[in-house]
């Protein structure tokens, strides 16, 4: 694959905790508990929220609400166009450091409990205890997937469990789900694959190093990890195809929006553009077909800084 560009959005002075990334913004919680919203492409600041009185662990966006996790134990709701907060959800008994929603309910996870709001109302819904301090929180319209140790699978209808994810040997910190399967990244440096239907494991990845975040989408595995590195796999091979190195000690994934990564460590929020040797294939092909001459389709890509010779290519089945 290729890297198009690497931009850096912008430097905090002080030490960035969480990150949303959506469209052309990006949420930045930071350490003094302070919210900021910045433009992906600007590097314009828009706005900055005050209210936690600890770091923000976490945070999630949805529709125009701002969901954020802090160390002071609650959950916050923002409203991304005022600024003004919305509602303070109280009730963890540890910092948040997972904030999931979707649909009409906020999920959370503080301290051993999970716990679920009506994010119309900010009611209390329902409160689910765990033995396992809880890293990560994923949904579906059918299941809660919550990352810990043993990984637990709740009915988001009736918040039973109804399977757990065995296999990892150290804490799951990252999990991901799409229609097909579950992805779950551990402190043990394996990325595990599981059918969403049987919670069978069907395909364990070694990437070497303890695994910080997890991101997914049509085409891609994308992880980063203590070492600073973002490592590319193919979705349907679950070969890597591509290991962007970093210079500092921790990298987390903070959002996808097509082909663009925004990654952050320490006070530093970086995009990433690129374009995978499937996709560079299947452009190519469609050119042929349009009649393009092969001559003009090499210097389009060379002109975009995309090699088409590389043999990296050969390596994606397209």
């Amino acid at each position: 694959m290729n890297i198009l560009s690497t931009n850096t959005i912008c430097n905090h002075n002080d030490k960035v905790t969480a990150v949303f990334a959506f469209g052309d913004i990006v949420v930045v919680g930071t350490f003094d508990a302070l919210i900021k919203i910045w433009n992906i492409n600007t590097g314009t600041l828009i706005n900055t929220y005050h209210g936690h009185t600890e770091f923000v662990s976490s945070i999630f966006v949805i529709n125009n609400i701002i969901i954020s996790g802090s160390g002071d134990k609650s959950v916050k709701l923002w409203d991304i166009t005022t600024g003004k907060c919305i509602f303070t959800l109280t009730g963890h008994n540890g910092a948040v450091y997972s904030v999931f929603a979707i649909n009409d309910i906020v999920i959370s996870a503080g301290g051993l409990c999970i716990k679920i709001w009506n994010i119309n109302t900010g009611d209390l819904v329902n409160t689910i205890y765990t033995s396992d301090y809880i890293n990560s929180i994923f949904a579906t319209k059918d299941i809660i997937i919550c990352g810990a140790y043993s990984s637990i699978i709740l009915d988001i209808h009736t918040y039973k469990c109804i399977d757990t994810l065995n296999g990892h040997h150290s804490s799951v910190r990252a999990v991901y789900a799409t229609e097909e399967f579950i992805v779950s990244g551990a402190h043990d440096g394996y990325i595990k694959i599981w059918d969403i239907h049987t919670y069978k494991c069907i395909k364990t990845i070694d990437s070497n190093i303890s695994i910080d975040t997890i991101f997914v989408n049509s085409d891609n595995i994308i992880s980063a990890s203590h070492d600073g590195a973002i490592k590319i796999y193919d979705i349907t091979t679950y070969k890597l195809i591509y290991n962007f190195r970093r210079t500092d000690l921790k990298t987390y994934i903070s959002g996808i929006n097509n082909n663009t990564i925004i990654n952050h460590s320490h006070g530093c929020i970086k995009k990433v553009e690129y374009i995978t040797y499937r996709q560079i294939f299947k452009a190519f092909c469609c050119m042929l077909k349009l009649g393009y001459p092969c001559e003009i389709i090499h210097e389009i890509f060379k002109w975009l800084n995309i090699d088409t010779y590389k043999q990296e290519r050969c390596c994606v089945t397209p």
